[in-house]
């Protein structure tokens, strides 16, 4: 799917093939929504990885962090940093697990639970300025085909 260059404007360029391949359009959109999650949430000081990770221990107060890996998609040598840094500023605790001390179980602690409280609405906005561009029946057949994909 080659967009030609359109001779009216001299400042247009041709995407060549890119607007046919979906790894393309996808990094794309995401580049668009961090740009805008980042405008949004700066006066919160929590990055998109960040937020998922709260909202993941919101929903699952004592996972652990392996099971939280596995499900987020992240090895934990990636997962581990993020969390000191949520844990750094308070805003999730970490406590040994009855059964096995080795072992830890994550949850929001009450800044945290404060905190995402409070992200919750400007997430909110967020999505819905990053969806404008669509229909509501646009918007939910994307989200059905990108569950499908990601396989939720």
């Amino acid at each position: 799917m080659d967009l030609p260059t359109d001779p009216e404007r001299p400042d247009a360029i041709s995407y060549g093939p890119l607007p046919g391949f979906l790894g393309y359009l996808l990094r794309r959109a995401q580049a668009q929504v961090f740009v805008d999650f980042a405008a949004s949430m700066a006066e919160h000081r929590v990055t998109p990885g960040e937020f998922g990770l709260l909202a993941m221990v919101a929903a699952n107060p004592g996972i652990t962090p392996a099971r939280l890996a596995a499900a987020v998609g992240l090895d934990k040598s990636t997962l581990s940093p993020a969390l000191q840094r949520l844990a750094d500023r308070g805003l999730i605790r970490r406590e040994a697990l009855a059964g096995d001390r080795r072992y830890q179980a994550l949850h929001l602690s009450p800044e945290g639970r404060a905190a995402y409280a409070r992200m919750l609405p400007t997430i909110a906005e967020h999505e819905a300025r990053i969806a404008e561009a669509l229909t509501p029946d646009e918007q939910a057949a994307l989200m059905t085909l990108l569950r499908k994909m990601i396989g939720l």
